[in-house]
């Protein structure tokens, strides 16, 4: 009786413990990002820029980020490192010009969890943002 009890045992934990593991799985996801948007109110030659992007959903299990940045098509780069679901995307510039700056911003993400499809690697874009410059 004792021996049955102790096999009882054991394979009530066993089940336990894949069961758990189950549902213990995670899986991370890219952050859904809205449109980019300058900052800067009635802004003139001279002034700096600082155009960010809106958050519609924050991701989950990123460790690395790559961001593209175009304004007016000429392409910039930031990589960001550190947790980079802490901050909005952002990039700033000097306005030289009056007229119309068209700014957008691609991301590709490195992740720390993989994505439901078995992907370590993710992207999200941003809807391109604008703003006029006016001549001082």
């Amino acid at each position: 009786m004792k021996n049955r009890l102790i096999y009882f045992a054991l394979v009530m934990m066993t089940a336990f413990a894949v069961v758990s593991c189950a549902n213990e799985e995670e899986y991370g996801c890219p952050p859904v990002y809205g449109q980019v948007y300058c900052v800067n109110q009635n802004p003139v030659v001279g002034d700096s820029l600082i155009f960010k992007v809106a958050i519609k959903e924050s991701g989950y299990g990123i460790y690395k980020a790559e961001y593209k940045w175009k304004v007016d098509g000429k392409t910039y780069k930031t990589v960001k490192v550190i947790d980079p679901l802490s901050e909005v995307p952002e990039i700033g510039f000097i306005a030289t010009k009056a007229g119309t700056y068209r700014v957008s911003m691609d991301a590709t993400f490195n992740m720390s969890i993989m994505l439901p499809s078995g992907q370590i690697v993710s992207s999200a874009s941003a809807k391109e943002g604008s703003v006029k410059v006016l001549a001082n």
